[in-house]
């Protein structure tokens, strides 16, 4: 008898796990292509500012809040080929450069493209509600093209699951109990 339930306990919890959802690579890419220049003199210029967000909750893969362990940002930023310098400033939900950065060059042409990984506070506000809010302020004339986040997501145990297997629990201590007695 004891082995009988402790083959279905075993069951249980393999059912359990095998139905979960599985860590992962999230995709998400937002399609753009947008110039930007500021406006005013050389010496004394007004920034120019673009916001995008990406939303991980319309991707096919579905995103479980919570579950992101790491991320990855990588935006197509690059220079208008003019000898002036250009410089962004991109904030990823906060001023705090934490996950966000410089690009740029003082003089001559910037390097194309800007990569980073998202710190602890970027990576609570995604896990929050599956947005990151972007946004590039800059000086010069540069255009900003495809942004690509990449999000490793942990394993997450389905609700429902979980649910069934305590019940499935709670049914074998109550026939163990109805037994003994």
């Amino acid at each position: 008898m004891k082995r009988n339930i402790l083959k279905s306990v075993v069951a249980a919890a393999a059912l359990a796990f095998s139905a979960s959802s599985f860590a992962g690579v999230i995709t998400d890419v937002v399609e753009q292509d947008f110039f930007l220049q500021s406006t005013g003199p050389f010496f004394n210029p007004t920034l120019a500012v673009y916001d995008y967000q990406h939303n991980l909750n319309d991707n096919p893969i579905p995103f479980t809040f919570g579950s992101a362990i790491s991320a990855n940002l990588s935006i197509n930023i690059y220079d208008d080929d003019d000898f002036f310098g250009e410089a962004a400033i991109i904030q990823v939900e906060a001023l705090d450069l934490d996950s966000g950065g410089l690009w740029g060059a003082i003089v001559g042409i910037a390097a194309p493209g800007w990569v980073n990984d998202l710190q602890v506070e970027a990576l609570v506000a995604l896990n929050a509600d599956g947005f990151l809010d972007v946004e590039i302020s800059g000086v010069g004339g540069f255009t900003i093209g495809n942004s690509t986040l990449r999000v490793t997501t942990a394993d997450v145990p389905e609700p429902a699951l979980l649910a069934l297997f305590g019940l499935g629990l709670a049914g074998l201590v109550f026939a163990r109990r109805k037994q003994n007695t």
